[in-house]
Formats: structure tokens, C-alpha cells, sequence
């Protein structure tokens, strides 16, 4: 990947609006004051109006506040660890029996 662009969500997190009307633009293939762009942008900015700014340590521990995220979270490290463990036994095993 050459270059990826910040996400229009996390550009106006950070109320950097104007960034994210042009990134928009370039995903939709428009121009940054498009109607469609200036309404999803808007749309974006309603999505974080009450929200509080949570730390980091604050969103990982909120994250398993809902079942299906947290199971999303847990379940592709567990099936990597275990998929670890399996080709270092399977390893042992042959090495021994050479």
C-alpha cells in the first residue's frame, strides 16, 4: 500500500472537516462540496454529537460492553494461538520421528 488516507470518521474526530470532505471526495469520486459528500460528512458529525472523547484504555475496556464485538475481538487470536500451538506440536512430532 502506497498511501492511505485517514478515514473521514477519524478526520472529523479531530475536526479537521475540510480534510475530510476532500477525502471523501476522492473515495466517491467527487468533488469535496458535492451535495452527497457535504451530506455524508454531516451525517459523520451527527454519529459523534454527545459523544464523550474516550482515552484508549477506555475504549478497550468498553469494547466488550457488546457481545458481538467482543467475541469478533477474541476469536482471531485464539484460533491464531491455537493454530501456533498445533504447528509446534505437529513439528515436535516430526522431528522426533525422523
Amino acid at each position: 500500500m502506497v498511501f492511505q488516507p485517514e478515514s473521514p470518521r477519524w478526520l472529523v474526530e479531530h475536526q479537521k472537516y475540510d480534510q475530510a470532505a476532500i477525502v471523501l471526495g476522492r473515495t466517491t469520486g467527487k468533488s469535496s462540496d458535492s451535495p452527497h459528500v457535504l451530506e455524508t460528512l454531516d451525517e459523520i458529525k451527527k454519529d459523534f454529537l454527545g459523544q464523550d472523547k474516550l482515552s484508549i484504555i477506555q475504549q478497550v475496556l468498553r469494547f466488550g460492553e457488546s457481545r458481538p464485538i467482543a467475541l469478533r475481538c477474541f476469536i482471531a487470536p485464539l484460533v491464531a494461538f491455537f493454530q501456533q500451538v498445533c504447528v509446534c506440536v505437529f513439528r515436535k512430532e516430526v522431528s522426533l520421528n525422523k
